[in-house]
């Protein structure tokens, strides 16, 4: 989480992410950049949550592709 956290602070700088923002907004009228849907989400997240998550979004995959990167 806390990972997330500092990615979430360093993509606020890209402009790749601001453009995303307002593309969600105008074509789904979805506020990604609202608290409530940024860093809450991660506080608020627990290992049970991301595995229904996983389970739902992948229920029709037959692979998944993960990328692990070290803390530092």
């Amino acid at each position: 989480m806390e990972a997330k956290k500092k990615q979430y602070a360093q993509i606020q700088k890209v402009n790749g992410y601001w453009l995303s923002a307002l593309v969600n907004y105008n074509l789904y009228n979805e506020n990604i950049i609202a608290p409530e849907n940024t860093i809450n989400v991660t506080k608020n997240s627990t290992m049970e949550g991301v595995k229904k998550f996983a389970a739902t979004w992948f229920k029709n995959t037959d692979q998944v592709e993960l990328t692990f990167v070290p803390k530092e």
